[in-house]
């Protein structure tokens, strides 16, 4: 037993909170996996909003081989990120598949060289960061909510942000920096 496996023991909730699994940060979560992501790894993974992995990296949730299911949050997760049969394929039959097969499943944003993984992952995050800070979380919040709503629900939680944001300093500062034809300084209000 290792110092991980005594602290798990100690504390059986560490990994779910580790894995994100009861956590929403409510900003976007971009991760970087340079090397193969199992089980948690993989658990992990399912918890970004956008997702870089290494070329030859494995991604899979080994669980059910072991008698147990992905309850870090990858059974609840994996359905939402992947249609019904390859998901069921990737839960059940517990074998991994490579980053360059995730990508073309579209679980993947993007599939580098180990090398280049993590400044993919930053040059995605600089991307979101160059945005307006409220309207990044707000279209954040619509992407994950809208899942789980109808199509009369989301359009009305959708008109409900775009008035709260249309509201913001930011939202003045946006289309005045574009007619000015100057960079936005978002401010986040």
């Amino acid at each position: 037993m290792d110092d991980w496996d005594r602290t798990v023991a100690a504390d059986p909730s560490i990994a779910g909170r580790a894995t994100l699994r009861d956590v929403d940060l409510g900003k976007p979560l971009v991760v970087a996996a340079n090397g193969h992501a199992i089980a948690g790894g993989m658990e992990l993974l399912l918890a970004a909003d956008l997702r870089v992995a290494a070329a030859g990296a494995r991604l899979g949730l080994s669980e059910v081989a072991l008698g147990l299911i992905p309850a870090m949050g990858g059974t609840a997760r994996l359905g939402r990120h992947l249609p019904p049969a390859l998901a069921a394929e990737l839960l059940l039959t517990a074998r991994p598949i490579s980053a360059e097969q995730a990508l073309t499943w579209g679980l993947l944003n993007r599939v580098e060289p180990a090398e280049r993984v993590l400044d993919a992952a930053l040059e995605l995050a600089g991307s979101i960061a160059a945005n307006a800070p409220l309207a990044a979380q707000a279209a954040r919040r619509m992407l994950r909510a809208s899942a789980d709503l109808s199509s009369v629900e989301a359009l009305a939680l959708e008109a409900e942000l775009a008035a709260e944001l249309a509201r913001t300093e930011d939202a003045v500062e946006g289309p005045a920096a574009f007619v000015e034809k100057r960079a936005a300084v978002f401010r986040g209000r």
